[in-house]
Order: C-alpha cells, then structure tokens, then sequence
C-alpha cells in the first residue's frame, strides 16, 4: 500500500445546546488543521481512505477524508 502524510481541515462542533441564529453565526473559529500519516486503502473522485495499521486480510480504523477537506498531500512509494 502507498503511504501518505495528509494534512487536512477538520470540521468542528460549535457551542452545544439551544443557542441563538446570531450566537450560531458568529462562533467561527479557524478550522482546525489535522496532520495525519497512513496507508491508502482506496482513493476517488470524492475521497481517500487510510489506516495506520493492517494486516494481509483487514485493516483498522480506516479514515475517510473528503477530498475537499485537503490542504496537502505527500506520497511516499
């Protein structure tokens, strides 16, 4: 599998619970920037899916980030 270092916006939760349209409006923040290094498991059009770890039949916790969501990326064979 080809390996890939991702850097990536991730979405927030604003504030929980009932809050005004106005308070919902203004509680921007800057996104938060993830780093993230895995194997790539399937890529298209829409996505790329990676895992840290693997094994001949399975692998766990695979993440799928939306390709819109990239900043970067860096491919190592």
């Amino acid at each position: 599998m080809e390996r890939v270092y991702i850097e990536w916006e991730d979405a927030y939760e604003g504030t929980p619970g009932w809050q005004s349209l106005e308070s919902a409006i203004n509680d921007t923040k800057k996104p938060m920037i993830c780093k993230t290094v895995g194997y790539v498991v399937s890529e298209n059009e829409d996505s790329i899916v990676i895992t840290s770890t693997q094994n001949e039949e399975c692998v766990m916790s695979p993440l799928h980030i939306p390709l819109g969501m990239i900043r970067k990326i860096k491919r190592y064979k």
